[in-house]
């Protein structure tokens, strides 16, 4: 490759697509490096490719850049010369490959499996790189259990480890956790029991840094009927009331990096989510509808800002209304799309058949999107589309701008969050764990019969799983199974002179280039 000229590759790499331009890598050392070393060029195709605004996405390019900060801190301890000349940046072209790898792996079944039988009686010697609470719904508090991804040291090998919170001196026999959120914190919404082991309507919600599970948690809210949660990043939004029957509400919002709240009375109020959020301020989303209305029901959203520390914490920005499907047993929730959009729709999956249809004309929406508009007249609420589809659960898919819908019967179909138009594509279960979807290209032209190879999970009714983005986690009490994709290690290929000719082929017609010619290519990439 060093006989190429700068100019002469430059148009041989404009020419080429991403998919070439990697297999073109895989041929030399040499290759690899005037390759990859383009990474404003590399940064901007994965930006392109897997945007930071869907929240999946995001995460696993955190974690891909933690991991890989704290091999080269850990590697750079031994050789300076290695910090100095990385710079502790992220590599791009790296970046993009196994991020590819990685939805590769999870489509055609490559992993690994790791079993974890005992809980560590001490801290492994690490850095911690992520955290996943594993605690069924009812379960005791005192059996919840994380499951945890070390780097240990000197080793630099990701290792999985088994975890028990620290509850310091809070009562927890008389606990059961009712729901729960992991991420760079673990919270818990517990329910309180009384002596006999029945349920009061009292709950509390406790809080843990990932980095500090050795900890007591961080007691939230204490001894209220709590509900309407809502957590995103260091942010924790709730209501809660004296008691179940109690009709004063107070909406209360935490900020877990800071330790600053607020608390108002913004009633009315059915529900309530956050929808963005900055290190000192949070937009909340609020719905208000009669539920004595069957049919339909006109549903009252509004945007407040709060921002905890300061006099008026709840600040008002803009409301609106419309007018929704609704029957007895379907509510109408909030789902968040992004910073800027939101989804209102009818939970139709506990309706009655007879009112429930997959299409239903000229009835009233159960599907809308709204977005915030700011403009020079201020802050609105806009709708950009309604649909009538009758739904069971949504799914945002915000990198590829689709919204997946599950109908009752748990069909599913795929629609535009542009117009809200049903969009004909494959759907596998792997990316709906995952959230990590293909090149649109790609999943464009996957066949309808592409099935995903998954793995033998022999899971138990009351055993709990969990899936991160490279993972799947199962198991219960203390024995778990952790199905890893990110630690599959493929088997090296041979380099001969045809596995070389097939990945040119993929992009050069070698085959009718002269025999001198076809010569002086193999000696330049081999």
């Amino acid at each position: 490759m060093e006989y190429i000229p700068e100019e002469l590759f430059s148009r041989i790499f404009e020419a080429l697509d991403e998919t070439s331009l990697v297999v073109l890598s895989c041929v030399s050392k040499k290759c690899r490096v005037r390759i990859s070393c383009r990474q404003a060029w590399w940064r901007k195709r994965f930006e392109q490719h897997f945007p930071h605004q869907d929240k999946w996405e995001l995460e696993w390019l955190q974690q891909q850049m933690r991991a890989n900060s704290i091999k080269a801190h850990a590697s750079s301890a031994s050789n300076k010369k290695a910090k100095t000349c990385n710079g502790m940046q992220p590599d791009w072209f790296a970046a993009y490959c196994m991020r590819r790898a990685t939805e590769y792996r999870w489509r055609h079944g490559q992993y690994t499996t790791h079993r974890l039988t005992n809980a560590a009686i001490t801290r492994p010697r690490g850095i911690r790189l992520r955290s996943s609470l594993l605690s069924p719904d009812g379960s005791s508090a005192r059996s919840a259990m994380v499951v945890s991804q070390w780097v240990c040291l000197p080793q630099q090998q990701p290792a999985w480890v088994l975890e028990r919170l620290c509850w310091g001196d809070i009562a927890v026999e008389h606990i059961n956790v009712r729901d729960s959120w992991s991420g760079e914190h673990i919270i818990i919404l517990g329910s309180h029991l009384h002596s006999d082991g029945s349920y009061t309507d009292l709950h509390s919600l406790y809080a843990w840094h990932s980095a500090a599970l050795h900890k007591p948690p961080r007691v939230i809210v204490a001894g209220q009927f709590i509900m309407n949660i809502s957590a995103q990043g260091t942010w924790i939004l709730c209501q809660y009331a004296a008691s179940k029957t109690s009709r004063q509400y107070t909406t209360y919002i935490y900020n877990l990096a800071s330790g600053l709240c607020c608390s108002d009375s913004l009633a009315p109020v059915t529900s309530c989510r956050i929808l963005s959020t900055t290190h000192n301020s949070a937009h909340i989303v609020q719905l208000y509808y009669s539920k004595r209305h069957f049919d339909s029901t006109i549903v009252t959203y509004t945007l407040w800002e709060a921002i905890p520390g300061r006099a008026a914490s709840f600040n008002w920005k803009a409301t609106g209304k419309v007018e929704m499907f609704k029957t007895k047993q379907s509510p109408v929730r909030t789902e968040r799309i992004d910073d800027s959009r939101f989804l209102l729709w009818t939970d139709c999956e506990e309706g009655e058949d007879e009112v429930y249809a997959e299409i239903a004309p000229e009835e009233t929406a159960s599907l809308v999107l709204l977005q915030v508009a700011n403009n020079a007249a201020g802050i609105s609420l806009e709708e950009k589309w309604s649909s009538n589809i009758k739904v069971a659960k949504v799914w945002p898919i915000v990198s590829r701008n689709l919204l997946l819908v599950d109908y009752k019967d748990k069909s599913n179909v795929l629609l535009s969050l542009e117009g809200g138009t049903v969009v004909h594509r494959l759907s596998l279960p792997c990316w709906y764990y995952s959230h990590l979807y293909p090149l649109e290209a790609q999943w464009e032209a996957m066949a309808k019969h592409t099935m995903w190879k998954a793995p033998s999970v022999n899971q138990s009714k009351s055993s709990g799983l969990k899936t991160l983005t490279n993972a799947i986690i199962y198991g219960k009490s203390n024995s778990f199974t952790v199905i890893d994709y990110a630690d599959y290690v493929p088997r090296r290929c041979q380099k001969t002179q045809l596995a070389l000719e097939q990945q040119l082929a993929s992009f050069i017609d070698v085959e009718n280039l002269p025999a001198d010619k076809r010569r002086m290519l193999f000696e330049l990439f081999a």
